[in-house]
């Protein structure tokens, strides 16, 4: 964390004095020790993190908020495509907001509380977080694709094809939009006059 490590000497002197087992572990360059007494910057930028994305949060949520207000007052105004449109990416933008403050900032506060308290028994709750946030990346896309109409046609075409499944799509046979009735006529009407007659 920013300015908040310790020397190898300071860490080597804590680790001896609180957990003299561990001790081994000193001899491989990821391993951390934090110690507030000895550098109380940890304190000071764990609590200047949390001030920053509280603040983005509220910040987000509002606005999210005031567009959902705003979309609610102008629907009259729009199409119902537009409309849905307009929603379908409004939900999508929160859910990828929501997914980093669910998997990257709950889980890091809670490591942040376990190493400033020293809970002996609540390492293993601290290793369970790493493992939410290293997640992290891979259900922001999952629900990018889920959450997208375009993406979800593509990925299941792409499992149609893999499974060997005929499906007709669009793509492949051309839009699925018929000519109106006025159209078909207006067409055969051309058609006529441009005839050449044959003698």
């Amino acid at each position: 964390m920013f300015f908040s490590g310790l020397t190898y000497q300071q860490k080597y002197d804590y680790v001896k004095k609180n957990y003299p087992q561990c001790l081994r572990w000193m001899a491989f360059d990821g391993f951390e020790a934090y110690d507030s007494s000895a550098n109380p910057m940890i304190i000071v930028t764990g609590a200047g993190a949390f001030v920053f994305v509280f603040i983005i949060v509220w910040y987000c949520f509002s606005l999210g908020v005031h567009t959902m207000i705003l979309l609610q007052r102008l629907r009259s105004h729009m199409s119902a495509q537009t409309y849905h449109m307009h929603r379908a990416a409004l939900l999508n933008l929160s859910m990828q907001l929501a997914l980093p403050g669910g998997l990257i900032i709950i889980p890091k506060n809670i490591i942040l509380y376990i190493t400033l308290t020293e809970s002996l028994e609540s390492q293993e709750i601290a290793t369970n977080m790493m493992f939410l946030m290293g997640s992290h990346s891979m259900c922001q896309v999952t629900v990018m694709v889920m959450s997208n109409s375009v993406y979800r046609r593509v990925l299941k075409e792409k499992i149609w094809k893999i499974l060997r499944i005929d499906i007709l799509t669009n793509q492949q046979y051309g839009s699925s939009v018929e000519a109106s009735e006025r159209t078909n006529s207006f067409v055969r009407q051309a058609a006529a006059q441009t005839a050449i007659p044959v003698a």
